[in-house]
């Protein structure tokens, strides 16, 4: 849980099939009124079908890794995908 502003924020986590769900509640910490709950989903895609994906929608893209802004291999962990269209 984390606390900002008199307010706290929470969610319930899982992965399923790749696909990451959680709940995002915001609570008034002194009335306990659930101000937003909204369920969230990330999609976890390899660097493949995200360019794939970004291809096919007429981007031309460019894939650094760690945000060292280094070409990406397929041993990178994180991505920045820079695309134009």
């Amino acid at each position: 849980m984390m606390l900002f502003d008199g307010y706290s924020l929470m969610g319930a986590i899982g992965l399923v099939d790749g696909i990451y769900t959680f709940y995002e509640t915001v609570k008034n910490v002194n009335t306990g009124e659930v101000v937003i709950r909204e369920k969230m989903q990330l999609k976890f895609r390899t660097q493949e079908e995200i360019r794939d994906s970004l291809q096919k929608a007429g981007y031309s893209i460019q894939v650094y890794r760690d945000w060292e802004f280094k070409q990406a291999t397929g041993e990178t962990k994180s991505f920045v995908f820079h695309c134009t269209k």
